[in-house]
């Protein structure tokens, strides 16, 4: 029946190949997505055997076909943070997070290698996000109340490594830094008073 209406041939054409490119690209870009996170997964299994540099290259190439793969900033951020390279770690972690602004994880990776780069207010502030994101992390109560403590706030620093042990974290020198903000903090107080 179609073949007897002038042009009705050539829409079914039409349709079937625009349907076909559909199909093309959307498999030629599962295949892209694929391959980036095949490249991922070989730097986390390089990591896993201490070849840090081969997985680094394995990172970029994920992130050369994919930029926005969240998974290979990260995982590229924290070998740059391991090789002692703060900077480049912090690009990937805030790379990472303009995809994924609602990672704890992330968020305190940030801290960490902002930390790791003097940059101890910056670190601070992303230390607390992680904190908002994840109030159940002990560590990122420590990280958090080490900066505050740095910056001048024990008031504030006591209450994160109080936190920190309430959570169970049980680190050398933990109870030693919860005192030090203890008689940091009254001796503010007592420096206030009139």
């Amino acid at each position: 029946a179609i073949r007897n209406k002038p042009g009705a041939w050539l829409t079914v054409r039409a349709s079937w190949l625009g349907c076909l490119l559909v199909t093309v690209g959307f498999v030629g870009f599962s295949s892209v997505r694929m391959l980036a996170e095949q490249l991922n997964i070989e730097g986390v299994q390089l990591v896993q055997q201490g070849k840090a540099v081969e997985a680094a290259s394995r990172f970029a190439a994920a992130l050369a076909i994919k930029a926005d793969l969240a998974p290979a900033h990260s995982n590229l951020g924290i070998v740059r943070l391991n090789q002692n390279d703060p900077q480049t770690a912090a690009r990937h972690f805030s790379a990472a997070l303009s995809i994924d602004p609602n990672s704890a994880e992330l968020h305190h990776d940030l801290g960490r290698a902002l930390a790791a780069d003097a940059r101890i207010a910056e670190a601070a502030e992303q230390f607390g996000r992680a904190v908002q994101l994840n109030p159940n992390s002990s560590v990122t109560h420590f990280s958090l109340a080490t900066l505050l403590l740095k910056l001048g706030r024990p008031a504030e620093a006591v209450t994160h490594y109080e936190t920190a042990l309430n959570l169970g974290l049980n680190l050398p020198g933990l109870r030693e830094s919860l005192e030090i903000a203890r008689q940091a903090a009254a001796q503010s107080r007592s420096e206030r008073a009139p």
